[in-house]
């Protein structure tokens, strides 16, 4: 079972509803150019709210395993 808090604080922070229109739209151009243009190392704040990036992250979203090479992107 999940926590509630995160939920509660985006409901208490009004972001709930851009996270949900997030999530049903899936994809969206504009979203996408606006997240890579402000994206400053590992963090992206868009509507105020800060998107934490790491490597786990990404494994777990895109479930591809995170071992092997590594290697960085400019």
């Amino acid at each position: 079972m999940s926590s509630p808090l995160p939920k509660q604080f985006f409901e208490n922070a009004k972001c709930l509803g851009f996270c949900e229109l997030v999530e049903r739209v899936k994809y969206h151009d504009n979203m996408t150019s606006l997240f890579a243009t402000h994206l400053r190392i590992d963090k992206v704040i868009i509507a105020s709210v800060t998107f934490t990036i790491s490597i786990e992250i990404i494994a777990i979203a895109t479930w591809i395993p995170n071992n092997g090479e590594k290697w960085f992107k400019s």
